[in-house]
């Protein structure tokens, strides 16, 4: 397969992923290639577009925690209802909530296998699972309550892991910033692999905008917006 500039390829729930990206900002129906050319997002490319410092930064902290949960195709401005469920063709929960999966991927690698193994049954203490989600989301112990409610056992005030994870690798870039005040604003794209005859070339799925709001080492995630999304595409495993 070829090489990408300072991509990290993971799978879901051992490893932590960091992007990769590139300095120029996005266009609204191109974005440059790595040697500088116009590429249609329609395009395979052979290489990921690179990144700054400061993309690299933004891309480990922010949009690592997100890749692997389905929370880039989510419009999002706040609800945690917004996110959904997993759900089969007769509407019945087959899996954790894509809520589960933010608090699995708010640990790193290290902390998420000590995380197993002081909890291999899959049955977590509330605190455990809601803190992280109410530090990084602002959500109330009670919507999340309320969206994982086939998880929660409120007798017990435990948490249940329901499975249902699984997929392919998701690559992503940050391809612009602005901050304003404590609000950080990030453009970012997310790539799948497809188009050649090996499937080793990138196929852009996802142009889209994240908002956080920052203090200090603390963040909140405030919106995510897509600006554009592959109608079919071949990458998207959540």
């Amino acid at each position: 397969m070829k090489k990408a500039l300072a991509v990290c390829l993971a799978l879901f729930l051992l490893a932590g992923c960091s992007g990769t990206g590139r300095s120029s900002s996005q266009e609204s129906s191109a974005s440059a290639g790595s040697q500088g050319e116009i590429l249609s997002r329609e395009e395979p490319r052979e290489e990921l577009p690179s990144m700054d410092e400061r993309q690299q930064e933004y891309a480990e902290k922010y949009l690592s925690p997100l890749a692997y949960s389905g929370f880039f195709w989510r419009e999002y401005t706040g609800d945690p209802a917004q996110l959904g469920k997993k759900l089969d063709e007769e509407g019945n929960v087959v899996g954790s909530d894509l809520l589960f999966m933010l608090f699995e991927d708010s640990f790193t690698q290290e902390e998420r296998e000590e995380l197993y193994a002081q909890y291999p049954d899959g049955i977590y203490p509330q605190e455990a699972v809601e803190e992280p989600l109410i530090s990084h989301f602002g959500w109330t112990a009670e919507q999340i309550r309320s969206q994982l409610s086939e998880s929660y056992d409120p007798q017990a005030g435990t948490y249940r892991y329901l499975g249902g994870r699984g997929g392919g690798p998701v690559y992503y870039v940050v391809t612009g910033s602005s901050a304003q005040g404590d609000i950080l604003t990030l453009d970012y794209e997310v790539y799948g692999l497809g188009g050649g005859e090996d499937l080793e070339d990138y196929l852009l799925n996802i142009q889209a905008q994240l908002t956080i709001q920052v203090d200090g080492e603390d963040f909140v995630y405030q919106a995510n917006h897509i600006q554009w999304e592959r109608p079919d595409p071949t990458a998207r495993d959540n």
